[in-house]
């Protein structure tokens, strides 16, 4: 059994708490879990998936905790608190917009049908990146967007679904709906490859 296949022992998950001080274990095994299979595409690209697992889980619980703080909010919150959570969801969502484009890469140069379908899994979740990644990066529309798409994406703290953007007039996308979504594109495409 390769090293990438081994679950985690207990003494590992409990340096990962301590070290990271994570809030929702299963969380973050999900992206253990559906990281695994990276490690036969490229080593790094396990670390990291698992490093913004790591930062999902404290987004999710600094929504949590934003949402405890300001539970009618459906804009944006001006403090300190705030301005760190939407900065780290964006480099999450580039980190995560890299992520899938070096693996779409790395995965097209490969021979064989199951490689193709593993592209196939995380083009949804890669489209979705790309519009946000577009307005927030280089303040641009992404091209495969809507029309009705803004040039600028804005940070919005929903009491609902936490951290998100506008990206039109009928356009919102909560971060964790995105981590959801590429949680799901990369244990799809896992199973491909």
């Amino acid at each position: 059994m390769a090293a990438t296949d081994a679950p985690p022992g207990p003494q590992v998950m409990t340096d990962v708490r301590r070290s990271f001080r994570i809030m929702d274990e299963s969380r973050y095994l999900e992206w253990v879990r559906a990281s695994r299979w990276l490690a036969h595409v490229h080593p790094m690209l396990v670390d990291l998936a698992n490093g913004l697992g790591i930062l999902d889980v404290r987004l999710i619980a600094k929504d949590a905790r934003l949402q405890e703080l300001f539970p009618t909010s459906t804009g944006r919150v001006e403090m300190p608190l705030e301005l760190e959570h939407r900065v780290l969801s964006l480099l999450w969502l580039l980190g995560a917009y890299e992520l899938i484009r070096t693996l779409s890469q790395r995965l097209r140069e490969k021979p064989g049908a199951r490689a193709l379908e593993a592209v196939r899994a995380l083009v949804p979740v890669k489209l979705t990146l790309e519009r946000l990644r577009m307005p927030l990066a280089k303040l641009e529309k992404a091209r495969r967007g809507e029309e009705s798409d803004f040039s600028m994406a804005f940070p919005v703290l929903d009491g609902a679904k936490g951290m998100g953007w506008v990206i039109s007039p009928t356009g919102h996308i909560p971060r964790r709906k995105v981590a959801d979504d590429l949680l799901e594109g990369l244990s799809r495409a896992g199973d491909g490859v």
